[in-house]
């Protein structure tokens, strides 16, 4: 664990939390590092049935940190699929939206299904102002 990844957990509920908030929370080699060690430890804890994976601050995660340049992100995208890959597919399959997207890929192709998908919200980030994703602090989350 590090200052970039926090653990704790309460009662069957591990939550994992991206801690980067003025980077929005942007992976780098040593967060991919500490989180992998976090999902392991909930993973072998009999007492955990649920991971909650969030991030502080308004944003859950902007995706790479770039900002050190591309050289140390060689295998990057490989190590992190590998560590949030089964966790992301198994939250997926067990969905009725999952398994529908899963049946479209099977019948038409994974650029079928994302299409099935993704067609009717479009560009959010050209849409009006309404339209967009808010910032987690106008939610009113904890």
């Amino acid at each position: 664990m590090s200052e970039w990844v926090k653990y704790s957990t309460s009662g069957g509920v591990a939550t994992v939390t991206l801690n980067r908030p003025d980077k929005y929370n942007t992976l780098r080699s040593e967060v991919i590092t500490s989180l992998q060690g976090v999902l392991e430890k909930a993973n072998r804890d009999d007492d955990v049935r649920v991971i909650i994976l969030q991030g502080a601050g308004d944003a859950f995660c902007a995706g790479f940190d770039f900002s050190d340049g591309l050289d140390a992100y060689d295998n990057m995208g490989l190590q992190s699929t590998q560590t949030l890959g089964p966790i992301l597919d198994g939250v997926m399959r067990n969905t009725p939206q999952g398994r529908h997207f899963v049946d479209v890929a099977s019948q038409k192709g994974v650029g079928g299904a994302v299409e099935m998908r993704d067609g009717p919200f479009g560009d959010y980030s050209q849409g009006a102002a309404e339209d967009q994703p808010r910032k987690r602090s106008e939610l009113n989350l904890p």
